[in-house]
């Protein structure tokens, strides 16, 4: 039975996210981090510049100007909820990064024949990231994260760990591009179950002008390939911001079965930003909202 439960729980992840059945598991992995990239698609490998980069690309902390905190919530689909806080580190040699990030669904009930449900259990995942990256040259920074992960349905328990690697080029003070391998590593098996990490590559570029005095945009585009799949996923995102202050935000993703589109908002006052995404499923799957808080000092 608890089998049966783990199968369920992470195929309906996987299939809203990657249109098909689970081949890996911990799956919350593959879930976005930050209303702000999330609003513009998850296309984060070369702009997370913030406490966000060590779950899309460690290479960015290099290029962070001030140390920045970042806390999220995310209201997932079938009560699903994923709680996130990060940091990255501001440093003129080597910048640091350490987020801890939770996804859990709580009061699953227990049935083993039909009738009333003989009890409850929660399913809880765990990420638990230290990065460091330094610039190899003025333009080139490389990056590098180790994760503990763990992982509890029912009574059933599963720990490891994973190593992300990624490298940010700015070609200008407006492009940058970025290139990160995430989940490379390995889990023990859950209830004599093995379990294959998530690991991904994941290629972006990001773009930053100006449309008049007070109008800014960015433009980012990353290209995804799950280990495990045989095509790629795009994932484009654009932000319209008015005097670094207020911020409209989309995105647009493709190869998902129940999701496409995404959008969000964002206010910024002094050292604070709210940042809000929504990414509404296909399928009759409801909506998923994310909020982020962040402070840069």
């Amino acid at each position: 039975m608890k089998t049966i439960l783990h199968i369920m729980f992470f195929v309906a992840a996987s299939a809203v996210l990657y249109g098909g059945p689970a081949t890996t598991g911990m799956t919350f992995l593959k879930l976005g981090v930050g209303a702000r990239s999330v609003a513009m698609g998850e296309a984060a490998a070369a702009s997370a510049m913030d406490g966000t980069a060590t779950y899309y690309n460690p290479a960015a902390l290099s290029f962070v100007d001030r140390t920045d905190f970042t806390v999220m919530h995310k209201s997932w689909i079938t009560d699903v909820s994923t709680e996130y806080v990060g940091a990255a580190v501001h440093g003129e040699t080597v910048a640091l990064g350490f987020s801890f990030n939770t996804t859990s669904v709580n009061n699953i009930e227990v049935r083993t024949q039909p009738g009333d449900p003989e009890g409850t259990f929660n399913a809880h995942d765990l990420a638990i990231t230290g990065s460091a990256s330094m610039k190899a040259a003025d333009a080139l920074s490389i990056g590098i994260s180790a994760k503990f992960l763990y992982e509890k349905i029912y009574v059933d328990e599963a720990s490891g760990y994973a190593f992300d690697i990624g490298s940010v080029y700015r070609v200008s003070p407006a492009l940058a591009l970025g290139l990160s391998l995430s989940n490379l590593g390995s889990v023990n098996q859950m209830n004599n179950d093995p379990i294959e990490l998530p690991a991904l590559i994941r290629a972006g570029v990001s773009y930053n002008g100006a449309l008049t005095e007070h109008f800014t945009y960015t433009v980012n585009g990353d290209v995804v390939k799950p280990f495990t799949a045989s095509t790629a996923h795009i994932h484009m995102g654009g932000e319209l911001s008015f005097d670094d202050t207020f911020a409209l935000r989309a995105g647009y993703q493709t190869g998902y079965e129940a999701k496409v589109l995404s959008g969000g908002l964002g206010v910024a006052y002094g050292m604070m930003r709210v940042d809000y995404a929504f990414v509404p499923f296909q399928s009759g799957l409801g909506t998923a909202h994310i909020f982020s808080l962040s402070f840069r000092i």
